[in-house]
């Protein structure tokens, strides 16, 4: 029983330093592009400007959010595993 409650510990202490950094580097990231859309949109003239703008601030804010809510990640990323293990199972069954 002690050896599961350690086990538990450490994937907890694992899965929290995770999130940590994943939370660290959305920010970083998602503050980055939103930056780099920011000066192409005052570099760039016009409706040119208006569109690199926007190609970059939008994926930024989105990656910043992921940052911000690493849980949905983690989350989004465990689904899509369990899919493909699902999917490989049924597979190998025919």
């Amino acid at each position: 029983m002690a050896v599961l409650s350690d086990f538990g510990v450490i994937i907890g202490t694992i899965v929290s330093n995770v999130k940590n950094a994943l939370n660290k580097l959305g920010r970083g990231l998602g503050n980055g592009l939103k930056s780099v859309g920011k000066k192409l949109g005052e570099m760039l003239p016009g409706m040119i400007g208006v569109i690199a703008s926007f190609i970059f601030k939008t994926p930024g804010e989105v990656i910043g959010f992921l940052g911000i809510h690493a849980c949905l990640l983690s989350v989004a990323v465990m689904m899509f595993a369990i899919k493909q293990f699902k999917n490989k199972r049924v597979k190998m069954k025919r």
